[in-house]
């Protein structure tokens, strides 16, 4: 019992002493919840066909209006405007992003999807694409991710 209680005391003094290293909520795009939370994204999300090769597809779509909105925040901030450097939920695009959804695939049968989601998967592997966007945006100057774990 006594390693049980010297376990919890030590992740406690741990999580307390890194919180602020691990705490981006609201600071450079980041969020903690997945983009279908919000109420914009779930009416979204009632216009298109169900199944999970398309919610994929619209998720990937999703990441990718996210990383062309960091650039273009990024480029607004060094403009000098005031730019939104918070979380995207409730501030996506869903007409922009379900607008990307190619119309032959909405009536197929979820698993000819598939081949479409893979594709778009396979171009941000292990979220690359979302970190040059941010890594582009901490060349500029605008965000430091160095705090980030």
């Amino acid at each position: 019992m006594r390693f049980n209680i010297t376990a919890f005391v030590v992740f406690i003094c741990f999580g307390v002493s890194t919180y602020p290293a691990f705490s981006d909520h609201g600071k450079n795009f980041h969020c903690s919840s997945f983009p279908f939370r919000s109420d914009q994204a779930k009416a979204a999300m009632k216009t298109i066909p169900k199944g999970k090769h398309m919610r994929g597809i619209v998720s990937e779509l999703a990441y990718q209006w996210e990383n062309k909105e960091i650039r273009r925040s990024c480029d607004a901030a060094v403009a000098g405007k005031t730019v939104d450097f918070s979380c995207l939920d409730g501030r996506r695009d869903w007409n922009v992003i379900m607008s990307k959804i190619p119309s032959e695939i909405m009536n197929q049968a979820d698993i000819k999807r598939r081949p479409l989601m893979l594709e778009l998967q396979a171009k941000d592997t292990q979220g690359k694409l979302r970190n040059e966007a941010l890594d582009y945006c901490e060349d500029l100057g605008v965000i430091d991710l160095r705090m980030k774990g």
